[in-house]
């Protein structure tokens, strides 16, 4: 299923309301500035929105510069008011399409973001696991319903295999082409991130490891520094094949600047 503008205000949504349970669609659509039944209705695909609101959203959104290349894309190819500006954001799209930044499904958007999804994933190997949702959402404290979708997602997507009601992990890893969708992959680090916080109170201290470095350094570094991450998170996934396995795990290595010189 190719991405419509809407799945951008939908992502966004479930953002919000992943933070804040309480966030409601009346209270977004005052965030996007515009009127709640009008957004009801977009997302429904009942209405559509202007090019000059698409370009406010995408400013009240703060969307990046590749995402706000595509969102404006879509609406103005849908929703402009000449054919020939429809025309051009449909030739506009076919070149993004070429640099493969809208190749992933809403449901890949998900199995990327939710961190649950990899959790359930990996979950597969543990010594004693059980393929009932039931058991799966009990251990990682989340709704049973939650669990079966993300399940059927899995499945879906190919990474999870179910035979006489028996799931395994496939061996077929989950592409994530560069460039799309950043605002997901945000949302995952987000999320990952705030696990790690809560842990830091939840976790017993030899189940854990935090330590952080801080240190000035050549922007010219920068490059070396990320090879040396990727290095090290390899030799970590190495590492983690051996064995009888009896816990899911999370790395998360951090890297970004504290102060830039002028």
């Amino acid at each position: 299923m190719a991405i419509q503008y809407q799945d951008f205000l939908l992502e966004e949504f479930r953002s919000r309301r992943s933070r804040n349970a309480h966030y409601s669609l009346r209270a977004y659509a005052r965030d996007l500035g515009m009127p709640a039944s009008k957004l009801s209705q977009n997302l429904r695909g009942l209405c559509g929105i202007s090019v000059a609101k698409a370009e406010t959203i995408a400013t009240r959104l703060q969307m990046r510069d590749d995402e706000k290349q595509l969102f404006l894309a879509l609406v103005e190819s849908q929703h402009a008011r000449s054919r020939v500006a429809r025309q051009q954001a449909v030739v506009a799209l076919s070149h993004i399409r070429q640099e493969r930044l809208d190749e992933l499904s809403l449901e890949k958007f998900s199995a990327i973001r939710d961190w649950y999804h990899m959790a359930i994933l990996e979950m597969t190997e543990l010594r004693g696991f059980k393929s009932d949702p039931a058991w799966i959402a009990e251990k990682l404290a989340l709704p049973a319903d939650l669990v079966r979708e993300a399940i059927d997602r899995l499945v879906l997507l190919g990474l999870l295999s179910k035979e006489n009601d028996v799931l395994r992990q496939t061996a077929r890893d989950l592409e994530l082409p560069s460039g799309v969708p950043s605002r997901t992959i945000r949302e995952h680090h987000k999320q990952i991130l705030t696990k790690a916080i809560n842990a830091v109170d939840t976790v017993d201290m030899e189940k854990r490891e935090y330590s952080s470095h801080t240190f000035a350094v050549s922007a010219k570094a920068l490059p070396e520094l990320k090879n040396t991450i990727k290095e090290f998170q390899r030799k970590i996934s190495k590492l983690s094949h051996g064995g009888e396995k009896d816990a899911v795990y999370v790395l998360s290595v951090q890297l970004f600047p504290l102060v830039e010189a002028e």
